[in-house]
């Protein structure tokens, strides 16, 4: 069977080339039990095979970037909107810091992800996930848990996590609640 599993794994990647050249093609792949369907796509939508290798949504994983103990504060931050950042010249439109240093991120390897939102309340909790929901596409989606303190309070998030072609988009979900 890995015989198998070897041509539906060329045949996959043959069918990500295409439409990565922006070709317009129909294509089932069926071999072993594993079957792959993309058909009038730029991209694919989802891709499933019986053991569960690839699976569309899918939870990524993400480790949060902090400014803490540093000199350094985040600028030009717009509200309910994800911006991706893949290099240093791209991140100095969006942190300040007095000593002119900031923490390092390796851009090689990883993408920095920055979100925030206003609101009437004060904030209990915030929770998030990232899931990647097709090929190129993520969703960023936020959580936050108000308290009855009438204080105007803001969130914001940075994380970063490995490293994102330049043309996946990502998206924001936020459910502000009480």
């Amino acid at each position: 069977m890995k015989t198998a599993k070897t041509i539906t794994f060329l045949c996959t990647m043959l069918l990500l080339a295409t439409i990565a050249q922006g070709q317009d093609k129909v294509m089932r792949v069926h071999s072993g039990g594993n079957v792959v369907y993309a058909a009038n796509t730029s991209q694919v939508d989802s891709i499933t095979f019986r053991d569960g290798a690839l699976k569309y949504p899918k939870e990524i994983p993400f480790e949060d970037y902090s400014l803490a103990s540093t000199s350094c504060q985040w600028i030009n931050i717009g509200f309910e909107e994800v911006i991706v950042i893949n290099s240093d010249y791209e991140l100095k439109n969006y942190i300040q810091c007095t000593d002119g240093s900031y923490p390092e991120i390796d851009f090689s390897k990883y993408t920095l992800l920055l979100a925030g939102g206003g609101g009437t309340f004060g904030i209990n909790a915030i929770e998030k996930q990232l899931r990647q929901i097709s090929i190129s596409e993520y969703s960023l989606l936020v959580d936050i848990t108000r308290n009855a303190t009438a204080v105007a309070q803001g969130w914001f998030i940075s994380i970063k996590i490995l490293k994102l072609p330049q043309n996946n988009a990502v998206t924001l979900g936020v459910n502000d609640h009480h």
